[in-house]
């Protein structure tokens, strides 16, 4: 089974900060947003993923030919952005090599590893499945509409609303999808749900959801990034050791470390630092500071409630929810 994990977008939702950081390089604990998903694909039996880039892409490529990843990982690069559809279908020479792939927004973080996921397609063999959720923070992304039939969920629309009857449920921008999906998808940019997911359900093939039962966070806004954080570090050592990575360190009660922590520092639960950090004068971290890889920190400075890009240099209070 191939793997895509959709990279290409613009992360206008992480200005200012991904004006020179893309998306996908945004990290959870100090482990990129694009690593975690090559290692979740590789977890559920992917032997390659395809990759698209488009916005700030020398980066992207650059972090994956640097990076030990577990599966190879080939690079579709859009000099045009082709949108979730046209990205699919430009990797069509990588994923057609099965008769289904398995696809990772870049900006979803999950918990688990979606095994449930593949066995439900491998057993109930749709066009498509969705993995979905529901979250109720967010019931304004409770758009897929879902009848349940025997021992399926069946979608019928991807815009549900109030008094339709369905079960209501938020995607989590995790799926398998069947080959059966590049009949519908056009050349040039297009939506995977408009141009491909809508129109399959309309000519009567089943796509079907998936009930993650796990924690999913969409990382794509400062908030979001910051609760992924949150989220990884209520969930170790397992988070990491489900995906082949060493977990960190649990140096003081509620402080996790990749490395040892200088003594000139001050913490309150809960608190990540990461690779290659360095502090200078007196220095606060925490509640819920999580310092990313190369680190500098000038004090006096306190950081709380917030994520500390990787090689961000500091000198001054940071109350969240990203500095860098």
């Amino acid at each position: 089974m191939r793997g895509i994990v959709l990279s290409a977008g613009l992360g206008t939702r992480l200005r200012p900060f991904s004006e020179t950081l893309p998306k996908p390089l945004f990290p959870v604990l100090g482990v990129t947003a694009l690593e975690w998903a090559v290692r979740r694909l590789a977890g559920v039996g992917a032997d390659l993923v395809v990759v698209n880039t488009h916005y700030l892409a020398g980066q992207v490529e650059d972090f994956i030919r640097k990076t030990d990843l577990p599966i190879p990982v080939r690079i579709s690069h859009e000099a045009e952005l082709a949108g979730t559809g046209g990205g699919i279908a430009l990797a069509k020479k990588w994923l057609d090599a099965d008769d289904h792939f398995i696809l990772h927004n870049s900006d979803a973080f999950i918990t688990g590893v979606p095994k449930m996921l593949v066995q439900e397609f491998e057993e109930l063999n749709p066009a498509a499945i969705l993995m979905v959720t529901r979250d109720p923070a967010r019931p304004d992304a409770h758009v897929v509409g879902v009848e349940v039939e025997g021992d399926r969920r069946v979608i019928t629309t991807l815009r549900a609303g109030p008094g339709d009857g369905l079960e209501h449920y938020m995607y989590t921008g995790v799926a398998v999808i069947s080959d059966k999906i590049f009949d519908f998808l056009p050349q040039g940019p297009s939506c995977l749900v408009r141009n491909g997911l809508e129109p399959m359900i309309a000519a009567g093939y089943p796509v079907l959801a998936c009930v993650y039962n796990g924690t999913f966070v969409d990382i794509g806004t400062p908030t979001g990034l910051l609760r992924a954080q949150e989220v990884a570090l209520e969930n170790l050592p397992d988070v990491f050791s489900e995906n082949g990575m060493r977990p960190p360190e649990e140096v003081i009660h509620g402080v996790f470390s990749m490395n040892k922590v200088p003594e000139n520092i001050k913490t309150t639960p809960p608190v990540f630092i990461g690779h290659g950090f360095q502090s200078k004068g007196h220095v606060e971290l925490g509640p819920n500071a999580f310092i990313s890889d190369n680190v500098t920190i000038n004090g006096p400075v306190r950081a709380m409630n917030c994520v500390v890009l990787p090689g961000a240099v500091l000198s001054e209070d940071i109350k969240g929810p990203v500095a860098g």
